[in-house]
């Protein structure tokens, strides 16, 4: 009997946690795929307003080369032209729900520069976001260039 209580907990500990895989948390999937897309256009826009909305204030990105980087840096750096965002698009994209917490990874196409050092290319990314007030904020991401 303890060995079937086990499993039965187990099994719904599974379930309650288990990653979205677009049946129940599909709109949740189409928002934050949604999010994604509108930070693209507002770094290619420049629309610095929309992305700190969109961020959360302790956002950090690591960068291909290991480097930490927080939201203000970012932020500054779109708004003093020191990153510039030509073109900026999402081959492929997947989202998995934990709750309030969501974690999208996929592939990423830039065309920009940083500090004029062109930073085009194709790029893996994570995103990590949680829900926040009702309303999902990106925490953190990584990007890691992808090599041909």
């Amino acid at each position: 009997m303890k060995i079937a209580s086990t499993l039965t907990v187990m099994l719904l500990t599974l379930v309650l946690v288990a990653p979205s895989n677009g049946q129940a948390g599909s709109s949740a999937s189409d928002e934050l795929q949604k999010l994604e897309r509108q930070w693209a256009a507002a770094a290619v826009k420049g629309d610095t307003k929309l992305i700190e909305s969109m961020w959360a204030d302790d956002y950090e990105l690591t960068n291909p080369v290991g480097q930490v980087a927080p939201k203000s840096l970012i932020i500054e750096k779109l708004k003093d032209g020191s990153f510039k965002v030509e073109s900026f698009e999402y081959p492929t994209m997947k989202v998995r729900t934990y709750g309030d917490t969501a974690v999208v990874t996929g592939r990423l196409t830039i065309k920009g520069t940083w500090e004029g050092n062109d930073v085009g290319g194709e790029y893996a990314f994570t995103d990590t976001f949680v829900k926040q007030g009702g309303k999902w904020k990106e925490v953190a991401s990584q990007v890691t260039r992808v090599e041909n």
